[in-house]
């Protein structure tokens, strides 16, 4: 015998015998598929506190990784500053800013700038720091509603003249595509009542050989136009590996 608990509650099983009896002692109502060798019960909500619950349900939007593309590309460009340089001696931050997607046939284009600052040295030693945008257009085969992001590899920086800078980057462009989905999630769960007890199952049976109607309806407890009425095909006659899926009462006691 196999139980598969479908929901994922705290769930005590006292006792299983090698047909579908079960004892069942758990904090909120549940699903579980209780298999053994010619049957399958599917038990919904028939154990609990014997209380009814109003869940309140939020919309949140899941995401799922699908995979990325990306493209490397080199790019130079320079920028002037109001200051004298006479070295630069390294760069202190880069910080690569999209500003925007386009889509076009061949693909996403993606523009926006670099700021990039570096501590250079002016005319009478002192330490000057300055700032620059680079701008930077790059286009990637993905779609412009996947996610991007900009990595910069590699950055060098050179005087051209004492007050303009000239940068020279290496960078990857990447396009991570997520597949989107709203989803209903239990954000509250309210007690409002005592509930009904009720012992009925979804049960499925697979015939066997030779084995009858009336065989069938002595092993499940029911009788036989009871099992015909919900599967009609069954006043036919039955063969080896027929399904048969009814809705009936159990024997099930439950715990405290």
């Amino acid at each position: 015998v196999m139980v598969l608990v479908l929901l994922s509650v705290y769930l005590a099983v006292s006792d299983i015998d090698q047909k579908t009896n079960v004892v069942f002692s758990c904090e909120l109502g549940a699903s579980c598929v209780v298999y053994v060798k010619e049957s399958a019960t599917v038990i919904e909500d028939v154990f609990s506190l014997k209380k009814n619950i109003n869940s309140n349900f939020e919309c949140v939007l899941k995401e799922t990784y699908e995979g990325e593309s990306y493209e490397d590309f080199s790019f130079t460009d320079s920028f002037e500053t109001e200051h004298e340089i006479e070295e630069i001696n390294f760069v202190a931050s880069v910080c690569p800013v999209i500003n925007e997607i386009k889509q076009e046939e061949s693909g996403a284009v993606a523009t926006g700038w670099i700021e990039t600052s570096l501590v250079c040295e002016g005319e009478n030693k002192e330490k000057i720091l300055i700032h620059g945008a680079i701008p930077f257009s790059q286009s990637i085969d993905a779609k412009s509603g996947d996610k991007f992001s900009l990595l910069i590899k590699s950055v060098s920086a050179k005087l051209k003249t004492k007050s303009e800078v000239e940068l020279s980057f290496d960078a990857r462009l990447v396009a991570k595509k997520y597949n989107s989905e709203f989803v209903n999630v239990v954000s509250d769960i309210e007690e409002v009542g005592d509930k009904e007890v009720s012992d009925y199952a979804i049960r499925v049976y697979v015939a066997k050989e030779n084995e009858d109607l009336f065989a069938i309806a002595k092993q499940m407890n029911m009788r036989p136009e009871e099992i015909v009425k919900q599967n009609q095909f069954a006043s036919e006659g039955l063969k080896e590996g027929t399904r048969l899926v009814v809705y009936s009462p159990l024997n099930i006691q439950f715990g405290d």
